[in-house]
């Protein structure tokens, strides 16, 4: 049986009114037909929590999941099975660390972009080290605006601030793998030219090291773009000492 998780705003839906049945007992069935973000009530499978935040996660088990999406998935009916050890303080934790790893990104992506500036036309790597600056600026911001809000009655604020800083965070890690990907890029190109200067040298040294070199910066590059939701999941539950499961 798949387990499913769903992230509230202070025990309420975080983007729509009302409130939830008490834990234990079924969330009024909805009939007709579901329809991701307007009818149907939405849960989370433990590689989609990232997606989303909240200052409380809990269990769920869901009846009739009639639609599955990369970041949510519909039902007619759930209800609490169990609560993590999570809250407001955690929730802002979470978003002043995204924030802190978007820094590093940023970082990273601009010194590829240097790196390849010396070498050859460097646009591809420029313009990604941009981005990831800016989403880095846009994840800083949220955090701090979500340790501030926190301390409001109303989480909803807080709520989709942290959300946007764990966003924009994965999105600066898309752009230093961008910025990764470019320089992979002009590697390759390196080592065809070396490929192409073997007849004259007899030697092949210089065309394995830059298709060697290629072939790393491209693995890096791969991986930053498909491990970030998976970091910050696991950062989640570290933090709630238990790992969400299947």
């Amino acid at each position: 049986m798949t387990r499913y998780y769903k992230w509230m705003a202070d025990g309420k839906p975080i983007y729509a009114a009302g409130s939830y049945a008490p834990p234990g007992e079924w969330q009024p069935r909805i009939e007709g037909e579901l329809t991701a973000c307007r009818r149907g009530y939405h849960i989370l499978t433990w590689e989609q929590v990232p997606y989303w935040c909240g200052t409380e996660l809990i269990e769920v088990e869901a009846q009739d999941v009639e639609i599955e999406r990369d970041d949510k998935c519909v039902c007619r009916t759930w209800r609490e099975v169990k609560r993590y050890r999570w809250s407001r303080d955690d929730m802002v934790a979470y978003a002043q660390w995204c924030a802190s790893r978007a820094k590093k990104y940023a970082a990273l992506a601009s010194r590829t972009d240097a790196a390849l500036a010396s070498r050859t036309d460097a646009t591809d790597a420029t313009f990604a080290a941009r981005s990831a600056a800016i989403y880095t600026t846009r994840a800083v911001a949220d955090a701090a605006y979500a340790a501030y809000t926190a301390r409001d009655t109303d989480a909803t604020d807080a709520t989709n601030a942290a959300r946007a800083a764990a966003i924009y965070t994965t999105r600066a890690a898309y752009a230093a793998a961008d910025a990764y990907i470019a320089y992979a890029a002009d590697v390759a190109d390196a080592a065809d030219a070396a490929h192409a200067a073997v007849y004259a040298v007899r030697s092949t040294r210089d065309a394995a090291g830059y298709a060697r070199d290629a072939a790393g910066y491209a693995r890096v590059a791969a991986g930053m773009e498909a491990d970030e939701r998976v970091v910050q999941r696991m950062w989640i539950e570290a933090r709630i000492g238990e790992t969400l499961c299947e």
